[in-house]
């Protein structure tokens, strides 16, 4: 009986022109990882790799999927930094690699807002042995 009520409750407010409250839509951002786009040097040749980065801020979540190249070794570090291309710039979401390439996060809403507004203003990086300063790198973008 209650969900006739419900559904019958959400018809008329559909007739009046009122919407019921719609439900947080998670975004997704990509990077394309490029051992040249490391800086202040690059990382190893031929290098590569890719991430896919959701955001739902409703909950607080940052999912990411992170791969890359053998030529990249087995990472030691990924991360999403603030900064843009080609300078350096802080930590604000920490991957845990190589045990989870897949994984979701609990991550604080102000940053998950900076990410959303500003995807081009961070970045992608994964750091190995050979290159604890970062060995494959990229920009976010929307999409």
């Amino acid at each position: 009986m209650r969900a006739f009520a419900i559904a019958g409750s959400i018809a008329l407010l559909s007739l009046l022109g009122v919407a019921p409250p719609a439900h947080a839509e998670s975004k997704t951002y990509s990077a394309a990882l490029s051992a040249s786009e490391e800086t202040p040097a690059p990382g190893p040749a031929g290098g590569m790799g890719a991430a896919t980065i959701t955001i739902d801020m409703a909950a607080k979540s940052l999912c990411y999927d992170v791969t890359w190249s053998k030529e990249v070794g087995t990472p030691t570090a990924g991360h999403i930094h603030k900064g843009p291309k080609g300078l350096n710039g802080p930590v604000v979401v920490q991957f845990d690699l190589p045990a989870k390439p897949k994984a979701c996060l609990t991550v604080d809403s102000t940053i998950l807002s900076q990410i959303a507004s500003d995807p081009g203003g961070h970045y992608v990086n994964i750091h190995a042995d050979k290159y604890p300063g970062g060995a494959a790198r990229g920009q976010l973008k929307e999409g």
